[in-house]
């Protein structure tokens, strides 16, 4: 459960950030951090979803990021 809605109105587009960094993963919608998780990521998966509701995405961008 997220601890803030930060979705910006119907109409306007919103930007979702997921880190995931040693078995962390956090989220943060619209530049503000919204929810996090920790657990053991056993494959590498990215799935996008709707709630029941028509969505669109666009300028999908994914990295990994290589160790320091």
């Amino acid at each position: 459960m997220s601890i803030e809605n930060r979705c910006k109105p119907r109409g306007e587009w919103n930007t979702y950030d997921v880190v995931a960094v040693d078995g962390v993963i956090k989220l943060s919608v619209n530049g503000l951090f919204v929810n996090g998780i920790s657990r053991r990521v056993r494959r590498r998966v990215s799935l996008l979803e709707s709630e029941g509701a028509e969505i669109h995405f666009r300028n999908i961008r994914l990295m990994e990021l290589r160790p320091a």
